[in-house]
């Protein structure tokens, strides 16, 4: 945006404000009032006898010992009991002679390559290769589930330059 344009946003926006402003103070000002007019004929002291009066004298401490009492006065909770350390469980790494070379993706066909002993194999989502399942096969990136429930993501390696 230009400066020309930004300055007439905002102009835009200072007017829109203004006439916002007057259309809520105009509403306002047409809304009828309802109050509550008194009872002419009422005895004023029956208006003073629906309200407590305030008491004359301040409040003393002795007025404030139930809550002291009850507020302080009580046991501290017991603590917490110290957490169980958490559950470690150490994985080893499968070794493999795997090599994923690529993917070959097409509407409700795709198959995901490697390199494995037994040479180049194609594999498709949910079977298995050097012991890990295929989860997902997308173009140049597969991901899968390793017998100890970890995910790994293979991408398509680059190309060496020369």
């Amino acid at each position: 945006m230009t400066p020309l344009r930004i300055k007439q946003l905002a102009r835009l926006i200072a007017v829109i404000m203004v006439f916002g402003s007057l259309l809520t103070i105009g509403t306002v000002a047409w809304m009828p009032l309802k109050l509550d007019v008194a009872d002419v004929n009422a005895n004023p002291t029956d208006v003073q006898t629906r309200t407590k009066p305030a008491s004359a004298t301040p409040p003393t401490v002795a007025d404030y010992e139930n809550y002291v009492d009850a507020a302080l006065r009580r046991p501290l909770p017991k603590p917490p009991p110290p957490a169980s350390p958490p559950v470690v469980t150490i994985v080893q790494p499968v070794e493999t002679t795997m090599q994923f070379l690529g993917t070959v993706t097409e509407a409700g066909h795709n198959y995901a390559m490697f390199r494995t002993s037994d040479g180049v194999e194609f594999k498709r989502s949910g079977q298995i290769v050097s012991g890990a399942t295929i989860t997902d096969i997308r173009a140049g990136v597969v991901q899968l589930r390793q017998p100890h429930g970890e995910v790994a993501t293979l991408r398509v390696p680059q190309p060496r330059s020369p």
